[in-house]
């Protein structure tokens, strides 16, 4: 065969033309020695079979809601840049001195990261180099989601039991996927305990 047996499924005239010229043109001698009204007949109840059953293949994937990225915020991006991370640790929900510890252990880790291979790491702390005044929950959630989206890996820094946007950006890299490495000291949320062998 030549490739020349592909064809749009929606025209159903190109359907039944390919089905003849597979037939007549590329099988030798011919793979049914029948005349081409039979062959239309045979490709047209074909055509009718498999054109119902994918029907009800789309109409019950439709009715199931299948999982698409496309449909993850934000819905532009489809794609992910190999060997980068984004680490992720507590900002608005730690006092001065913890945001100080947790920063220089950032920029320490920074460099390893370099170092085993990782081209590009991502981390908000970077950018502030005290503990910061916030410019905004909705500038957060656009510049935040974007990166973590196109990332193919996550290191979570989760230091004590506390209400962080940590555990939101944690819940975001698994709905994705993502390769994550979770530290943490006090423990995680129930759910999350033994998420890492179940998943």
């Amino acid at each position: 065969m030549d490739g020349k047996q592909c064809t749009p499924f929606c025209d159903k005239q190109k359907f039944m033309q390919m089905i003849k010229d597979i037939n007549n043109k590329h099988m030798s001698p011919p793979l049914l020695s029948i005349s081409n009204t039979q062959i239309d007949s045979i490709a047209k109840e074909g055509y009718e079979v498999l054109n119902a059953q994918l029907h009800n293949v789309l109409k019950a994937l439709k009715s199931i809601r299948v999982f698409s990225e496309r449909f993850i915020h934000p819905n532009t991006i489809g794609t992910i840049n190999r060997n980068t991370v984004y680490v992720s640790a507590p900002m608005a929900s730690v006092n001065d001195i913890e945001y100080k510890e947790i920063r220089d252990n950032i920029l320490l880790l920074d460099d390893v990261l370099k170092n085993i291979g990782f081209q590009q790491i991502f981390c908000p702390l970077f950018e502030k180099e005290t503990h910061p005044t916030f410019d905004g929950k909705t500038k957060a959630v656009k510049d935040n989601f974007a990166i973590l989206k196109q990332v193919d890996s996550m290191i979570i820094i989760y230091p004590s039991k506390i209400p962080s946007s940590v555990l939101i950006e944690l819940g975001y890299g698994i709905a994705l996927c993502k390769r994550l490495v979770v530290f943490y000291n006090e423990g995680l949320p129930y759910m999350l305990e033994e998420a890492g062998g179940t998943i």
